[in-house]
């Protein structure tokens, strides 16, 4: 977070050509703790040092059983958020990230299409809007 804006990455799709907004992250190593979790691949994703301030929200993930999405509340400390690489990948994977930016809470119909279509990211930024107080969950965008 920074000033009413969340950062998220675009992600590529090399072997299909899909591209979409995420939010970064990623996996934890084994021994890692969450918050050193979160430095690692916001170093990797983003460039940049954060600060973790809480976890923000614990949920199913839609796409694999048994799996869950924890998302925390970061602030950078040091560091212009710009493309980073996905090192546990290899090839033209590894640099799937297309681009970070800054989406304004206050303003989801500044959004792109893209994030607001999307089945799995628009509504993680609705609920985090919601839990932020930034407005109600259901704001379609369109």
């Amino acid at each position: 977070m920074r000033d009413d804006h969340i950062l998220l990455l675009l992600h590529r799709d090399p072997e299909n050509a899909r591209t979409y907004w995420i939010l970064p992250g990623g996996s934890m190593d084994s021994g890692e703790s969450d918050e050193d979790t979160v430095r690692r691949e916001m170093r990797e994703e983003i460039c940049c040092e954060v600060k973790v301030i809480r976890l923000l929200m614990h949920r199913a993930n839609p796409l694999k059983a048994n799996r869950w999405h924890r998302t925390f509340l970061c602030h950078v400390n040091s560091g212009e958020p710009h493309p980073g690489i996905e090192p546990e990948e290899q090839g033209e994977w590894r640099n799937r990230i297309a681009e970070v930016r800054w989406f304004d809470l206050r303003h989801p119909k500044t959004w792109p299409a893209l994030a607001i279509e999307d089945q799995i990211t628009h509504p993680q930024l609705q609920a985090i809007r919601r839990l932020l107080n930034y407005g109600s969950p259901d704001f379609s965008g369109k």
